[in-house]
């Protein structure tokens, strides 16, 4: 075993227990590509709405969605309860979808599976007229990536405020906005 093999296996046995940014080198790959599950939902294509499931596009480990957010994407992601692998995670509440930017991202990806964090801060969506906006004083959130459900396109007005591309199937509407 040659000794940059041997440090690079020393250097991965240290950090593998600690958390640490990932930026996915093939996250252009997928980026803003209309979701043919969407039909399911609302009976058009949505621009932009990426859904985690969209099993054409997305599935487990590295073909997740959450391997391919950026910094600032808007995502859709659930709380309350929902399922990992078939077995109920949660808190036990009814499932509500909340709303978010992505600030930074701590995920590992292996073949088959996703651990780690989503962090950013919430998003208030006002359905009726598609604009957005960052929740001020901001609240910040973080969230793991079985809870992701979607990343959403946005038309960016300023630094804290923009529109919806299109607007969001019903079923993905937070029930405390509408």
């Amino acid at each position: 075993m040659s000794v940059v093999f041997q440090l690079c296996l020393l250097c991965l046995h240290i950090y593998s227990a600690l958390s640490f940014t990932l930026i996915n080198p093939s996250s252009k790959r997928r980026l803003i590509k209309p979701s043919s599950a969407l039909k399911e939902f609302n009976g058009n294509d949505a621009e932009g709405l990426e859904l985690q499931s969209d099993t054409s596009l997305y599935g487990r480990g590295e073909m997740h969605l959450s391997a391919v957010l950026n910094e600032r994407d808007i995502v859709i992601y659930q709380t309350g309860c929902w399922e990992v692998d078939s077995v109920l995670v949660g808190d036990g509440e009814e499932a509500v979808y909340e709303y978010g930017i992505v600030d930074t991202i701590q995920i590992v990806w292996t073949h088959n599976c996703e651990h780690g964090f989503i962090r950013g801060m919430k998003v208030d969506i006002d359905h009726e007229s598609g604009k957005l906006s960052i929740v001020e004083p901001f609240v910040f959130i973080d969230f793991g990536p079985e809870q992701l459900v979607a990343r959403v396109s946005v038309h960016w007005e300023n630094e804290n405020n923009g529109h919806l591309k299109s607007p969001l199937p019903l079923e993905l509407h937070n029930k405390d906005l509408g």
